[in-house]
This record gives C-alpha cells, structure tokens and sequence, in this order.
C-alpha cells in the first residue's frame, strides 16, 4: 500500500512449454524434435484511484526474457522432381525479449458520463536468431526484427454517456476507438507482403430503454467511418498470398426483453 488510495506489486514468474516433434509433415527433415521454450517475465505495477474516486490509473512495466521460443514456420519449396513442397516445422529462436508499458484511465467527470483510455507499447524483437530463408535458399540472421503479431502501438478510447427523457426513458450512449500500429502476420522474415497497415476503427451503440420497463431497443455500427483495412495475411514465399479483410461498415437494430 502506497497510500489510501494506491498500490503497487512486483510480480516475477518463469514458464515452461514443452518440445516436441511436428505432427504434420511434408518433408521428413520437419519432424523435428524442436526444444522446449522457456520465458521469465517480471511486471510492475501501480494502481491508484484519485478525486473522491472518480478517477481511476493503472499502470505496468513489463520485460519478458524468452529462451528457444517456439516459431511455427510454413513455406513451399519445389522437391528434386520439380513439385511443389509444403513444408511445417517448429523452429526454436534461440532468444527473443518483449518489453513495454501499459496504462489504463477510467473518469467519471459526471452521473451521467464515463471515460476510458487505455495506451500500450509493446517493442519486441529477436536478440538471437538464425534460421534458413526457404525463399531465398539461404540462412539469415533475424536478430533484431520485430515478432509476429507485436504492433508497437495500440490505443482505446472511449465513453459511456446517460440521458434521461423526462421521466419517461433513459438513451445511453457507447463509442469505442481503437488504433493498432503497423505489424508483420505468419512471416519469419517481416516480408512486404506479411504487413498489416495500422488500422482506426470506431464502433457506436445506442441504446433506448423505458424506466422501469423490461425492454430495450438498440442502434449499433461496427466500423462506423466504413474504413478498409487488411486483417491479417498468409505469405507463402515464391508460391502465392493469401489475405483477409477488415469487415467494412456493418449496421443494425437489437431488442432486448425480459420476461
């Protein structure tokens, strides 16, 4: 305990995965075995309530030390008879760190509104890692670059508004922002074609409900300013890509009862 109204911890734990051997296979050398993974990890925190409880911080620092991380890898290579291989394995990278901070804001400016706000920064990178490019026939040392699926920045931002009319309904309002920065999906090697762009999307809800009745009517958008994004990718070097959308602007009405 910090004060009355703030902590903070110091959290340290150590994980383990097993090795193994690859159950699915197209070329015999992919079996494996590939080694067991191992991270310590240490995180702290302070969490803290402020102005008669109408504002709310959480924040951590994080750093995780991972050791042979286990890294699925999926290419095509031509075999000595000139057809296309699918290859599966397991690679072990021999060390890999993931540091960052978050920070959580929750406000209530009012009775009747409700702010939230959450910022992470992740950097994660390999500090130790050479492996075979099957696209390029070569090995290549990917010391320094960037983990799948790690974007540098993600944002929410939001609000939760109440009105009353007359004494008839009650109408909240909900709208959600998020930001997600650039970050590479299924490819080792961060190739051009394995980014993701960053991405804003916005959601809105608004619900109509009676006081005191037993049902509601709700609006609500989902990708609200119709913006089209990449979702996620599969590079297949030398042979295709395969690539998902972001859903455009959906829309609809939702009625709530209680019987």
């Amino acid at each position: 305990d910090l004060a009355d109204d703030a902590m903070g911890y110091v959290t340290y734990a150590r994980g383990f995965k097993s090795g193994g051997f690859t159950g699915r296979i197209g070329i015999p050398q992919d079996l494996g075995p590939y080694d067991p993974e191992f991270v310590d990890m240490i995180e702290v925190g302070v969490k803290a309530q402020w102005l008669d409880n109408r504002l709310r911080t959480n924040m951590a620092l994080f750093h995780n030390w991972y050791d042979d991380i286990q890294l699925a890898q999926i290419f095509f290579i031509e075999d000595q008879f000139g057809n296309t291989v699918n290859g599966n394995t397991i690679l072990n990278a021999a060390k890999a760190k993931t540091k960052g901070l978050e920070l959580e804001i929750m406000a209530l400016p009012s009775e009747w509104l409700s702010l939230n706000a959450a910022v992470g920064y992740l950097d994660a990178e390999y500090d130790e890692f050479v492996t075979f490019n099957p696209g390029l026939g070569v090995d290549q040392d990917l010391s320094g670059n960037v983990l799948q699926n790690a974007p540098k920045w993600t944002i929410n931002l939001g609000f939760d508004a109440r009105f009353l009319i007359g004494d008839a309904a009650e109408v909240s309002v909900n709208f959600q922002y998020k930001h997600t920065s650039k970050k590479f999906n299924t490819s080792l090697f961060n190739t051009p074609r394995s980014e993701i762009q960053p991405t804003h999307i916005a959601d809105l809800n608004v619900d109509f409900s009676p006081i005191g009745g037993k049902w509601s009517v709700g609006l609500w958008a989902r990708n609200l300013f119709d913006e089209r994004y990449i979702d996620s990718v599969f590079d297949a070097p030398g042979v295709f890509g395969l690539v998902n959308y972001q859903d455009p602007r959906t829309y609809g009405v939702s009625i709530r009862a209680e019987m």
